[in-house]
């Protein structure tokens, strides 16, 4: 969502997200080039609402990635 957003992750897990974008991203996007209240949603909502297929994974009914499922369903199949 902005540039950075790794930083704080431990070193093994910002390497895996590293090598990961480098194989199979083929552009990057950032909302924003710091970190603002409401910016993790704002990046969601973007992904959202510019995908042809969204596919969610919920382990945790809980928090940022409750809310993202929830958009994303209300998208698809609005009431």
């Amino acid at each position: 969502p902005y540039k950075g957003h790794d930083q704080m992750w431990k070193a093994e897990i910002r390497s895996d997200y590293q090598r990961l974008v480098e194989k199979n991203a083929d552009d990057i996007l950032y909302i924003s080039d710091h970190s603002f209240r409401g910016c993790m949603q704002k990046g969601n909502r973007y992904m959202v609402g510019h995908s042809d297929v969204c596919l969610p994974y919920l382990v945790c009914p809980k928090g940022g990635t409750k809310y993202t499922v929830m958009y994303c369903r209300k998208k698809v199949f609005p009431l």
